[in-house]
């Protein structure tokens, strides 16, 4: 069995809904993701309190057709 993994070239924080892009980042900027993501609030509340949150979208570098697995 073989497991392709693309290269990740970049982040994108969309609305809860997914219907719009808050903000786009590089590839080095994953933990400032994270950080704008969970907030100055890193609480675990319950899933009664809970509001919808922003999404992290991963971008990665398109693999053609034809590529070898190694």
């Amino acid at each position: 069995m073989s497991v392709i993994m693309p290269k990740v070239i970049g982040y994108k924080i969309m609305t809860p809904d997914l219907k719009a892009v808050i903000s786009e980042h590089g590839p080095d900027e994953l933990e400032l993701c994270r950080k704008l993501i969970l907030g100055p609030d890193r609480a675990v509340l319950r899933s009664e309190d809970r509001k919808p949150t922003p999404v992290l979208q991963y971008i990665f570098e398109k693999i053609e057709d034809d590529e070898p697995v190694h």
